[in-house]
């Protein structure tokens, strides 16, 4: 389904300046919104070196072995996370949303990677990144990073399309929680949409100021 892009392409010579704050409101996209918590583990060194990882490996399909190497890469500061899939839990931290069972985390993401692929060729972009991030979440693969790890791939995809990416912000924090809670697709690719306009809104003020100057 073609949609109207929300912004134009960022010019390929601003980009590098760019992903800092791409990476920073990642970093921020997080309960730590709220709390004002900077730098734990030294997660914005880890979430540099997953993004350098995915512009690496950009040329390789989505991958089950890829999001685990992502993931890794986003906690690999973190003394007290284990590598690799998680082996505890049974709901998500701070909800009463229940998470995949870690025996069948294996066949989960396996379903994630092929229904991803299957959602490139019949949904619009957002609602194929909204889906993808709610049933990542959903599983909750990893002790830790999901959220980081799910929001490096939605976003490095939205770019690789020309979209505006999408972030958490406190106005948004609410409805994103409910979305999660409820499973809800719709409300999470209004959501997406919402946020990307708003950053789009951004990219080109900010362009505009510098053409100004």
């Amino acid at each position: 389904m073609e949609i109207e892009k929300p912004f134009l392409n960022i010019p390929e010579e601003q980009k590098e300046s760019y992903i800092p704050r791409i990476l920073e409101h990642i970093e921020y996209a997080t309960e730590e919104i709220k709390r004002g918590e900077k730098d734990i583990f030294g997660r914005a060194n880890d979430l540099k070196n997953a993004w350098d990882y995915l512009e690496f490996s950009k040329e390789t399909p989505l991958c089950v072995d890829k999001i685990i190497q992502l993931g890794n890469l986003v906690s690999e500061s973190n003394p007290y996370i284990s590598r690799g899939y998680r082996h505890i839990g049974e709901i998500l931290y701070e909800t009463n949303v229940p998470i995949c069972p870690p025996s069948q985390i294996q066949d989960a993401m396996k379903s994630l990677v092929d229904n991803y692929h299957k959602d490139s060729k019949e949904l619009d972009p957002f609602e194929r990144e909204s889906k993808f991030f709610l049933q990542m979440i959903r599983i909750h693969p990893f002790e830790d990073g999901n959220r980081r790890t799910a929001f490096l791939l939605v976003n490095h995809h939205l770019l690789e399309e020309g979209y505006a990416p999408v972030y958490l912000d406190e106005d948004a924090y609410d409805t994103y929680l409910s979305s999660i809670h409820d499973n809800d697709l719709e409300k999470m690719t209004q959501l997406f949409k919402e946020q990307s306009r708003k950053e789009a809104s951004w990219i080109m003020e900010n362009n505009n100021q510098k053409i100004r100057k």
